[in-house]
């Protein structure tokens, strides 16, 4: 008959504490990963948006920045306003639920805002030199220069994504 000594049975008391200790949390851990909602279609959409507005409203930062009539800086600096509390409003319905959601599909909608707001803006800029190369004249020649514009923005397969993050009106 084999008897334990009473110098080995506390450290088999130990060790079997900390084996239920760590099966205790990895059980949590899974608990607290299995709790998390997949997120909604709106909560995407407030992932993809925060960043697309967060991009736009640097644009219009920066435009607001460059040497132009006092006009077109005011008028930049209100529409950087608009994206930054619109940013704001999508912020405070987002992060408070983002606790319960899993995070994976609001970050690949994020990454998709990114990519989606640097081929808009590439897009602008391109759109702007092409119709700067060939201006319209005439009484008429800003209706056509925004025309041409317009029409080469809407070639863009990411305009209309980006676009409809703004107003946040849907949420």
């Amino acid at each position: 008959m084999t008897t334990l000594s009473v110098d080995t049975a506390p450290s088999l008391d130990l060790g079997m504490l900390r084996a239920l200790c760590a099966l205790v949390l990895l059980l949590l851990a899974c608990s607290a990963q299995a709790q998390r909602q997949p997120p909604s279609s709106t909560e995407i959409r407030s992932a993809y948006c925060i960043t697309v507005l967060t991009g736009r409203a640097r644009d219009a930062q920066t435009l607001a920045s460059l040497p132009a009539p006092r006009a077109l800086q005011e008028r930049h600096r209100e529409v950087q306003e608009g994206y930054e509390q619109d940013v704001r409003r999508l912020r405070s319905y987002l992060v408070p639920r983002m606790q319960h959601l899993d995070g994976e599909p609001l970050l690949a909608a994020a990454d998709r805002g990114q990519s989606d707001v640097n081929a808009f803006l590439r897009a602008q800029l391109a759109c702007k030199s092409r119709c700067d190369a060939k201006p319209a004249s005439g009484p008429d020649a800003g209706e056509k220069n925004a025309a041409c514009f317009s029409a080469c923005s809407a070639e863009d397969p990411a305009s209309d994504r980006v676009k409809a993050c703004s107003p946040v009106n849907w949420l």
